[in-house]
């Protein structure tokens, strides 16, 4: 009797096509020397989810496993878990993964755990991301606002940061500001730029 594959290299090594199925689900397989990687097709359940293979040097290392999931509106937005000892190891904390949420008004924020220090939100037609950038402790954190939005062939940035420095008192202090700023960013930016060139020169 024929043993079954023990490695996913193997499994998609003695499959004649490039979709397999593997713990319960289709995926599509893509392999090299010593990586292979699963990614679950478009149309089923694991279908953001990459589950990845690594060889060892030698025969008697074991195998290396680690496991992906993107986010379904933000090509940026993906968590990446290693360490797991077994593919179907991987496939379960995929399937076990969720995403976090925080809404600010009208807006739903996701990252990939409570304590993110990067955020995504769809606002429109546009992709927005709040970074935060901790400092020293004791110290505020500093908060960047970005909104991205492609435009055919070409593509429009604003971003918003903070150029304060230790204990100065932040120009974005809150999370809740700075999704306000990402709502209304075009006329913040405007804004910005009509008062602080005059607030400069009045300072001369």
């Amino acid at each position: 009797m024929t043993e079954p594959p023990t490695t996913l290299a193997a499994l998609a090594a003695a499959t004649p096509h490039e979709h397999l199925d593997f713990a319960g689900h289709r995926w599509f397989a893509m392999r090299s020397r010593t990586r292979t990687e699963l990614r679950g097709i478009a149309s089923g359940a694991m279908a953001r989810v990459t589950i990845t293979e690594s060889l060892g040097v030698s025969a008697d290392e074991a195998p290396a496993y680690s496991a992906r999931v993107d986010y379904q509106h933000c090509h940026e937005l993906f968590v990446r878990q290693s360490g797991f000892s077994s593919a179907e190891d991987a496939v379960a904390w995929a399937s076990g993964f969720a995403w976090t949420t925080r809404q600010v008004g009208s807006v739903t924020w996701t990252a990939a755990a409570p304590d993110a220090d990067t955020w995504y939100a769809p606002i429109g037609a546009s992709q927005a991301q709040i970074a935060i950038y901790r400092g020293r402790e004791g110290e505020a954190p500093y908060y960047t606002v970005t909104r991205n939005l492609a435009l055919g062939a070409q593509s429009v940035e604003l971003k918003v940061g903070d150029r304060t420095r230790g204990h100065e008192t932040r120009g974005i202090v809150s999370f809740e500001q700075a999704s306000a700023i990402a709502v209304s960013m075009t006329d913040y930016v405007l804004e910005l730029m009509r008062t602080v060139p005059a607030a400069g020169a009045s300072g001369a």
